[in-house]
C-alpha cells in the first residue's frame, strides 16, 4: 500500500527507460495489480474503499450506542 509509494521514487521503479527497469519496487507493484508507471488508479481505489469502510465503522458505532442506551432504558 501507501507506505510503499517511496519504492516509485527510484528510477528501476518508475522509469521504463531506466536500465534497471523493473525493478523489485516495480515488481512488487505488478503483483499487487498496480501500475508502478501509473498507480493514481489504484491509489484512488483505495482510497474509495477506506471511505467505505470508515463510514461503516461510523454507522456500527453508532448503531452500538444506541443500542446500548435502550438497554439502560428498555430493560428497566
Amino acid at each position: 500500500g501507501a507506505r510503499h509509494l517511496v519504492d516509485l521514487e527510484a528510477p528501476q521503479n518508475s522509469d521504463a527507460d531506466n536500465d534497471g527497469f523493473p525493478g523489485a519496487g516495480a515488481v512488487a507493484f505488478y503483483l499487487w495489480g498496480i501500475n508502478p508507471l501509473d498507480p493514481s488508479p489504484a491509489m484512488n481505489w483505495f482510497e474509495r474503499q477506506a471511505e467505505r469502510i470508515r463510514e461503516e465503522e461510523d454507522r456500527v458505532g453508532r448503531l452500538n450506542v444506541l443500542r446500548r442506551l435502550s438497554k439502560l432504558f428498555v430493560d428497566k
